[in-house]
């Protein structure tokens, strides 16, 4: 057969056309390239879900970390009221005792006659 002026061997022909074995093949690599791109899509998928998973894991330890750190801003602060507060009493406490130690010291030799006082060597 001639085709643009060239002689054309049927054999050639029939070599180029796809034998049924090769179809299956074809058919065979197309199933398997979709069940493929399948397990992909699906890796990703469980992929992006475990990557949103770790974001809300690590905005909540955030937030933990947040609460944890103004409790303990709040509880120095308080440890430093109540510092404040304890020394205030202490002073009044001590200053009164010592205004009452002072008075009753003054008061007993005020009312104890001479004769009861112990004498100093």
């Amino acid at each position: 057969m001639l085709k643009f002026g060239d002689v054309i061997d049927f054999s050639v022909l029939d070599s180029l056309v796809p034998t049924k074995e090769v179809l299956s093949k074809r058919e065979d690599f197309k199933k398997e390239e979709r069940e493929a791109e399948k397990r992909v899509e699906e890796a990703k998928n469980k992929f992006l879900l475990t990557k949103k998973r770790l974001f809300e894991e690590k905005k909540e330890n955030t937030r933990i970390l947040n609460k944890i750190t103004a409790l303990g801003d709040r509880q120095m602060k308080l440890n430093k009221n109540l510092d404040s507060t304890n020394k205030q009493i202490f002073v009044r406490f001590i200053n009164k005792h010592k205004y009452l130690h002072y008075s009753r010291r003054k008061t007993m030799r005020i009312e104890r006659p001479i004769y009861q006082r112990k004498r100093v060597t």
